[in-house]
């Protein structure tokens, strides 16, 4: 069994393969997202491999890469073709050499979400430790179908894919997280292979530019919801991905397996199913690698980690820095929940006036080099997409007969009423909002998060309990959006319900 062999139909987990019970529950027998949701993993899972492969392929032909209305998107990946080909050690013009490529990033889609058999919420390193650790016999045979048919015995060639492909699984949702502004760019010097010998700074970029690539299919195959077409879609390819695991594993005839898996196939190329790569999108995470490679390439750095850190922390204490991750937030949050018109006028020059505004030229400085040290906002942005519901349904009112929408997203009737108030109004109360949380958070935990130079450290803020639990969120919620001059009791409650730790 090779590479190839560990697919079938192009998108899916072939039969018996290495870890093969984990991936047919994830592909043809996902749990369900939410209580009463139709299951999106078998949507979203085939379409991983799939963009993965029209990446490495510099296909933006694939149905459904590129989002509906995005225009440059893949005029800004074609700039930036030749320097993630040559990271990949990727010659397009040998068949051999695309074809392995090709090979290696479609397996790696398929493995890099195989923690979420385990556990939805921090799946990524759940993941690396299920391939490296959890089934001996599983990662033995993994391990052997990284290996060529060529390729001389005695090199550990195999090994290294393998090590990539963990490394992969373990750190695929680091750009996203950064393109949301959730993340810092230190965040990224948890990336291993990390040395000081500098003659493996070419494994070094090998393996961030594979991390990126695959965190821009994940992006690109994120699951649309809403509307009775999508909805018929799922529901249609959940019964053609049950129909493939009856065959393997309840004992229904084997013969009907390729059947299931050619409707399942035609279901989950629809274009309409997944959120595609937009150009602002896409220049953020090539932005980001961009910025990476420069940092590990710089003469101080020479692959150390510890030194890459402490260059990330530099780079990341820019105010140019500290207001694109601000901004980056609020054009996420305002996004994702429906709030278009919103994010639209969120610039960078409209973040920087309500940051100095709010806390003066000093200590906006200050801000800076601590939120620098923040590297994770852990389950941060559906708090920020609270936020967003919350004063939107301020300022607008919903006509009779229209519906609302959840706490974390603006139903479309609430969306269509935006066109009537003050955006800008709103826009500058959003961005308040958003830098006096991050300021209080800051401010709370600012006897660790100013330890600078060599003794610098990098933190991350665990915000999933300002949503988990119903009544709270909405009490914080009121008192920070709706009650006037409520505010202040709502950041006191904010940072009793988060917790910091230590990254390093």
């Amino acid at each position: 069994m090779a590479l190839r062999d560990l697919l079938t139909h192009d998108y899916f987990p072939a039969s018996g393969i290495p870890f093969s019970d984990r991936l047919d529950g994830l592909f043809f027998d996902p749990p369900p997202d939410a209580p009463g949701r139709v299951p999106i993993f078998h949507i979203h899972g085939p379409n991983v491999i799939r963009f993965a492969r029209a990446l490495v392929r510099n296909d933006w032909t694939a149905p459904g890469l590129k989002r509906d209305g995005t225009v440059n998107a893949p005029e800004v990946f074609a700039r930036n073709i030749d320097n993630i080909r040559a990271a990949l050690e990727l010659d397009v013009n040998d068949p051999t050499s695309l074809a392995r490529v090709d090979a290696f990033f479609r397996v790696a889609a398929l493995y890099h979400d195989v923690g979420k058999s385990i556990r939805k919420a921090n799946h990524p390193p759940i993941g690396a430790n299920i391939l490296r650790d959890l089934d001996p016999r599983g990662r033995s045979n993994l391990i052997s179908n990284m290996k060529y048919d060529d390729t001389d015995p005695r090199s550990p060639s195999e090994f290294n894919r393998f090590s990539l492909i963990c490394s992969i699984t373990q750190h695929h949702d680091k750009f996203g997280v950064v393109g949301t502004g959730e993340g810092a760019l230190p965040i990224f010097s948890d990336i291993p292979y990390f040395t000081s010998d500098y003659s493996k700074i070419n494994g070094i970029r090998k393996n961030i530019t594979a991390v990126m690539l695959l965190n821009c299919a994940d992006a690109a195959a994120v699951v649309l919801t809403g509307g009775a077409a999508r909805e018929q879609i799922r529901t249609d390819a959940l019964h053609f991905a049950n129909g493939v695991y009856n065959c393997r594993h309840h004992g229904a005839p084997a013969a009907g397996e390729s059947g299931w898996l050619s409707q399942l196939q035609v279901k989950v190329s629809d274009p309409s199913v997944c959120l595609g790569l937009t150009e602002d999108g896409i220049s953020r995470w090539l932005g980001d690698w961009n910025d990476l490679r420069n940092a590990i390439d710089a003469p101080e750095v020479k692959g150390s980690r510890g030194r890459l850190k402490q260059r990330l922390l530099s780079m990341e204490q820019s105010p140019v820095r500290t207001i694109e991750r601000i901004r980056r937030l609020l054009t996420t949050a305002t996004r994702t929940v429906g709030a278009d018109v919103v994010a639209d006028t969120m610039s960078p020059a409209a973040v920087e006036t309500v940051l100095v505004g709010a806390l003066g030229s000093y200590q906006f400085q200050a801000f800076c080099q601590m939120f620098a040290s923040v590297a994770k906002l852990d389950y941060g942005l559906d708090f920020f997409k609270a936020i967003v519901c919350g004063c939107v349904r301020k300022a607008i009112i919903i006509p009779a007969g229209g519906a609302p929408g959840t706490w974390n997203n603006l139903s479309p009737a609430e969306s269509a009423c935006l066109a009537a108030v003050d955006v800008l109004q709103i826009s500058e109360q959003i961005t308040s909002l958003f830098v006096r949380v991050l300021n209080g958070l800051v401010t709370r935990y600012a006897g660790v998060l100013g330890a600078g130079g060599l003794d610098a450290r990098r933190f991350g803020v665990q915000m999933r309990d300002l949503t988990t639990d119903d009544s709270i969120r909405d009490q914080i919620i009121k008192l920070l959006c709706v009650d006037p001059n409520k505010d202040h009791l709502a950041l006191i409650w904010i940072a009793d319900e988060v917790t910091i730790w230590s990254m390093d």
